[in-house]
């Protein structure tokens, strides 16, 4: 009987010097979660799947999947590990959509093994939004603009963040939320991610603490807090409730200066309008830009002429354009 990988044009399982694959060349490692205690089940057990290969060269090879499993053989010290070699007029992308079916098969993908399939697309000159859709059609999964937007944007992020990301449960609400980070702090997430382990909804959190904090702070006063921070929760062995919470607390009072100037800013702008009856006021505030938008509204359709003749006032507009440029 034709095995699945034979049909798909691997060859048979054949055992090959483990120094004839290029450890630093992962063109196609989507990132997945890496098995509890694998190395420990290599030694018992020996490997029962092989690792699937592309030949690159002469005698070369380069890994389609199975990376956990190189390496936890490699950390072993094995010389030799099974492999099976894709035929050299077979496509790598035709492997790969097989090994995501199979991967689908068994339980719903990540979002990060979503977005290295883009990675891999990218690689092999294939447009991503076709790719993606080539992959999803058969397991019924729709692939809307918006998903697709997300997808690519995820992507882009840091490989250290990616691999943290495998071990949190996370749906595309909250890759959405970490799309919106800024691309400058996403190492240093990543970092105090492992160290914190948090959870999904923490890691969040932290993220979008350490956002407003990077957009608010220069490079020196970042780096001159951090090291005084993970000093603390890395120097010490404190449990991991305690380092959250000492984080969180030390963000608290490193931001809160911040908020409240820019509530005392609202404050003051909002006494010192002559604000007509009937008119509503709504704050933006923006404390990336440093800025307050006023939106200015009536509820009643009976106020509307007291709303435009008060936008009409010069002196009304003029008190707004000073109080608002005396805070640039």
């Amino acid at each position: 009987m034709t095995s699945l990988w034979s049909h798909i044009g691997f060859g048979p399982i054949r055992k090959l010097n483990i120094e004839t694959i290029d450890p630093s060349d992962r063109i196609f490692d989507i990132y997945r979660r890496r098995g509890k205690h694998l190395g420990e089940s290599l030694h018992i057990v020996g490997m029962s799947d092989p690792v699937l290969v592309e030949p690159v060269g002469k005698e070369f090879y380069r890994i389609l999947s199975g990376f956990h499993r190189y390496e936890a053989a490699f950390s072993l010290g094995w010389v030799k590990i099974p492999m099976r070699v894709l035929k050299s007029e077979q496509s790598p992308w035709i492997a790969c959509k097989h090994i995501f079916w199979i991967r689908a098969y068994r339980g719903d993908p990540h979002p990060v093994e979503w977005a290295g399939i883009i990675r891999v697309a990218e690689h092999l000159n294939l447009p991503p939004r076709s790719a993606l859709q080539e992959l999803l059609t058969p397991i019924d999964y729709p692939l809307s603009d918006h998903l697709f937007s997300l997808l690519l944007q995820l992507s882009r992020f840091p490989r250290e963040l990616l691999k943290l990301l495998l071990d949190y449960p996370l749906s595309f609400r909250q890759v959405e939320r970490l799309i919106l980070l800024s691309k400058d702090i996403l190492p240093k997430l990543a970092t105090w991610g492992a160290v914190l382990r948090m959870r999904t909804q923490e890691l969040l959190e932290i993220g979008e603490m350490l956002d407003s904090f990077c957009r608010q702070f220069s490079d020196e006063d970042q780096e001159k807090w951090f090291r005084n921070v993970e000093m603390r929760i890395l120097d010490q062995d404190l449990p991991r409730d305690e380092r959250l919470y000492y984080v969180k607390t030390q963000f608290d009072h490193v931001l809160r200066p911040t908020l409240q100037k820019y509530r005392q800013r609202k404050n003051h702008i909002h006494r010192q309008l002559d604000i007509p009856k009937g008119m509503i006021v709504s704050w933006d505030e923006d404390l990336e830009k440093e800025d307050v938008a006023i939106s200015l509204a009536v509820k009643n359709a009976g106020d509307l002429d007291r709303f435009q003749q008060a936008l009409a006032n010069p002196a009304f507009k003029k008190n707004i354009a000073k109080l608002l440029k005396s805070y640039e």
